[in-house]
């Protein structure tokens, strides 16, 4: 999994004497900091088979952390996607609204 930035993303830290492929991107939501990781293709083939999530804590201050699933963004609207019963998917219908 790697952190991307989203339409919505409005921060963004960065490890120092990194690059890009080391920011973390996020927005601030409410006071929290939410970002978005997209999974590999292997990674979404585990979870469809049952594999699970882990979340890593370091060090021994523990802030309260949630995981959660987003929906997609849409590569041309920018506008988060909605579940579509066919073809069991997320879609968007911007290019309807045109």
């Amino acid at each position: 999994m790697r952190p991307v930035r989203t339409p919505t993303s409005t921060a963004v830290y960065s490890l120092p004497g990194g690059n890009e492929d080391n920011f973390l991107y996020g927005e601030y939501v409410d006071g929290t900091l939410k970002s978005v990781w997209e999974l590999s293709p292997e990674e979404r083939t585990l979870l469809a088979g049952g594999a699970r999530v882990s979340l890593f804590i370091f060090g021994s201050l523990v802030p309260p952390v949630a995981l959660s699933i987003d929906r997609p963004f849409c590569s041309s609207c920018k506008q988060q996607m909605e579940w579509q019963v066919e073809p069991q998917a997320y879609g968007c219908n911007c290019q309807d609204r045109a």
